[in-house]
C-alpha cells in the first residue's frame, strides 16, 4: 500500500518573514557600526587635543582638587609639551570637567575616553529609537559620519551633553 503524500508545511520551511529579515539586517549593520568605531577608537585624534587637555586637568583636579582647573596647564607642570592652549585656564563647561575627572580616576587613557564617549553615544542612539518609535532612526543616529568621527576618533565630548538632552526627552514622553 503506497504512503499517503506529506502535508506541503511538513516538507517546506516557511520563508522567513521580513520582520525578522529586517531585524537581523539592523543588528548586522549595527555591527558594522560598531566596528569601525572600534577601528576609530585605536587609533590617536588627528584633528584635536581637546581629549588630552580634558584628560590632563581631569587628572590634575583628581589629585590637587577643582581650584586647578582655573590655572593654566604651563603653571601646574613645566615639564609637559607646550600645546597651543597651555597658558589658558580650563574654558569648558564644568560638567565636562567633572567627568573627565571621574575618567581620569579609573582609567586616564585616551582610549578610554573615547570608548566612555562611544559608550554614551550608543545610549543616545537607543534613546533617539525610543523617542522616535523606529530603531532605523537610531541607527542612523549611530552611523552619523559625523558622530563617528568626533566621538570616537577625536574624542569630543558632546555625547555627553546630547545624553541629557535626549534623557529629558525620552523622560517627558513617559
Amino acid at each position: 500500500m503506497p504512503k499517503p503524500p506529506l502535508e506541503p508545511s511538513a516538507t517546506v520551511d516557511p520563508p522567513p518573514s521580513p520582520a525578522r529579515a529586517g531585524a537581523v539586517l539592523f543588528w548586522i549593520v549595527c555591527a558594522a557600526g560598531l566596528a569601525l568605531r572600534f577601528y576609530y577608537l585605536a587609533r590617536l585624534p588627528r584633528s584635536t587635543g581637546d581629549v588630552v587637555r580634558h584628560l590632563y586637568y581631569g587628572w590634575l583636579v583628581w589629585r590637587q582638587g577643582i581650584s586647578v582647573a582655573d590655572v593654566p596647564l604651563n603653571m601646574t607642570h613645566y615639564y609637559i609639551p607646550m600645546p597651543v592652549w597651555a597658558d589658558i585656564p580650563y574654558s569648558y563647561p564644568v560638567m565636562g570637567l567633572y567627568f573627565f575627572t571621574l575618567l581620569a580616576g579609573i582609567w586616564p587613557t585616551i582610549f578610554m575616553a573615547k570608548a566612555a564617549l562611544t559608550a554614551i553615544e550608543a545610549a543616545n542612539a537607543w534613546l533617539v529609537w525610543q523617542v522616535s518609535g523606529r530603531r532605523w532612526i537610531g541607527l542612523v543616529y549611530w552611523l552619523c559620519p559625523l558622530s563617528i568621527w568626533w566621538v570616537s576618533s577625536e574624542g569630543q565630548y558632546e555625547p555627553l551633553q546630547n545624553l541629557f538632552a535626549l534623557l529629558a526627552i525620552y523622560l517627558f514622553m513617559k
